[in-house]
């Protein structure tokens, strides 16, 4: 007989027997049998107690897993949204000189992501908050942390949104301002003139201008200015001042006083600055049939004037627009003889310095005009353009414009 088991052993030893004496009746046969059954009931009962524990935790394990998966789809969409309002915003504030911009394009985007964001963070908490995990400490945490940063984030987009229509408002100003400056060689042929000038802003639009109008058959009007500082002020000015010109320059044609137009762009400077900004001017009244210029100078750097080989300077001294609203200008004069060259100039040429901070200077300007004052105007103004290149870089630090008018011989 092989050798039973201990627990079946323990069972028979309750009754008295040994592994290999029989029981002595039949009642101990009935009451062992019972034990015996007894046990293994238990045994079924207990084994069907620990399959259900463990269908339930398996469930309950699924049902978790299930759950975590979920969240963490939740928790990654929201990351999402997170990096993608991110990248908006990095976008909107990103240097002007980077890359061409959409500002409406931009401006469309950040609204976009601000309504992606408070969607998405209201969608994944509105779910955490109908299940277990949402009542956990971590998630509060979680909750209240997310709240907190997507609000400043939010607000971040909102400052971007109002960052890039301004940028998109600047750009419109840049580009009415280009539009505004002559073409590339304004029509005065007919007067035996020939025009070529150039204009850069340090800014996305800035304070020089310039203008060139043919008066009538003999007369003509060259004129420059520079307003104070930079950006979409002093471009606003700048602005009108060129309008305001064309528009005088319309109305009395032929009949243009120089005085009268510099006292009226005083007038305007003081009153459309209000003192905070002010602008140095020059203007030439050119009459060809006199051989003569009519000249005012409001605090300008003085016009170059070449003739026969020689640069001489074209003084006059007034002070700048925007100082006194009362303030009236005189006019000089000075001849102006067939071959002769002029140069009109902003300070942002002279001052422009190289990397070791030295400034181009009126005498490097002097060479320029000496050595081609008498080829084209354009070639003048290509040749001054490289050796200002040549010295300061590509990126000037003001605002620089050049205009070259030569009197045909």
């Amino acid at each position: 007989m092989s050798a039973l088991h201990p627990t079946l052993l323990r069972q028979l030893r309750r009754f008295g027997l040994q592994e290999d004496t029989p029981p002595s009746d039949p009642d101990t046969w009935v009451r062992l049998l019972q034990q015996i059954d007894g046990h293994y009931t238990h045994m079924e009962s207990d084994r069907a107690m620990l399959n259900h524990s463990l269908e339930v935790s398996t469930e309950e394990m699924l049902d978790r897993q299930e759950s975590a998966r979920r969240e963490q789809e939740q928790l990654t969409g929201l990351l999402q949204a997170v990096v993608d309002a991110l990248e908006v915003f990095q976008g909107a504030l990103r240097s002007p000189e980077d890359a061409t911009l959409d500002r409406w394009s931009d401006t469309t985007a950040i609204s976009q992501a601000q309504r992606n964001l408070s969607l998405t963070i209201a969608s994944v908490l509105s779910e955490l908050d109908g299940t277990t995990a949402g009542d956990t400490a971590p998630v509060r945490a979680l909750r209240a942390g997310f709240n907190t940063f997507s609000e400043r984030l939010i607000d971040l987009l909102s400052q971007a949104s109002r960052h890039a229509a301004l940028l998109q408002t600047v750009e419109d100003a840049r580009a009415v301002q280009l539009r505004l400056l002559p073409s590339e060689e304004p029509a005065l042929q007919t007067l035996g003139l020939r025009v070529a000038g150039w204009s850069e802003a340090t800014d996305r639009c800035g304070g020089d201008w310039w203008y060139t109008r043919a008066l009538s058959p003999s007369r003509a009007l060259a004129i420059i200015g520079d307003v104070t500082g930079h950006g979409a002020g002093a471009a606003l000015l700048a602005a009108a001042a060129r309008g305001a010109t064309t528009a005088l320059c319309e109305a009395q044609g032929e009949h243009l006083r120089l005085g009268t137009l510099m006292d009226h762009l005083n007038r305007l400077t003081c009153e459309g600055g209000g003192r905070a900004l002010m602008m140095s001017c020059c203007a030439l009244l050119i009459d060809q049939e006199r051989r003569e210029l009519r000249i005012v100078n409001a605090g300008h750097p003085f016009p170059l004037l070449a003739r026969q080989g020689k640069v001489h300077t074209i003084l006059g001294v007034n002070s700048p627009f925007g100082v006194d609203p009362d303030h009236s200008y005189a006019v000089g004069r000075a001849p102006f003889e067939r071959g002769d060259a002029i140069l009109l100039y902003t300070d942002g040429i002279t001052e422009a310095e190289n990397a070791i901070g030295e400034a181009f200077g009126e005498k490097r300007l002097r060479r320029t005009i000496a050595e081609h004052g008498f080829d084209s105007p354009v070639a003048v103004r290509d040749h001054l353009l490289q050796s200002l290149r040549r010295f300061a870089g590509e990126h000037l630090s003001d605002d620089a414009t050049c205009v070259v008018l030569l009197s045909a011989e």
